[in-house]
């Protein structure tokens, strides 16, 4: 394990606030269950491509087609709905334990 290491996750929405700040807290939440440390922040969706860079994971609450570069890009939505949140959920701790374990 990389003490000094944080995942970075970004989390975007359409405005940058409502949606990606819950998405945001269930994400720290999760990270917090595996004892991993994050770095969460938050956008609207129009500002997502000029914020990846040096990004672990990208999120998106609704649809979004990830550019071929982001190589850990997922919707988010379920963690607001709960619909299909677990799958989403297993899939987020994998991807924040393997970045955070390499």
């Amino acid at each position: 394990m990389n003490a000094q290491r944080e995942v970075v996750i970004l989390i975007a929405c359409g405005s940058g606030v409502c949606t990606s700040g819950v998405a945001k807290a269930k994400m720290q939440e999760v990270a917090a269950e595996i004892g991993v440390p994050v770095n969460v922040s938050t956008c609207n969706i129009s500002e997502m491509n000029t914020k990846i860079a040096n990004t672990d994971i990208v999120c998106t609450t609704m649809p979004y087609n990830f550019p071929p570069e982001v190589t850990h890009g997922i919707n988010v939505f379920p963690l607001i709905t709960g619909f299909n949140a677990s799958n989403c959920i297993n899939t987020l701790k994998t991807w924040m334990q393997e970045i955070y374990n390499a």
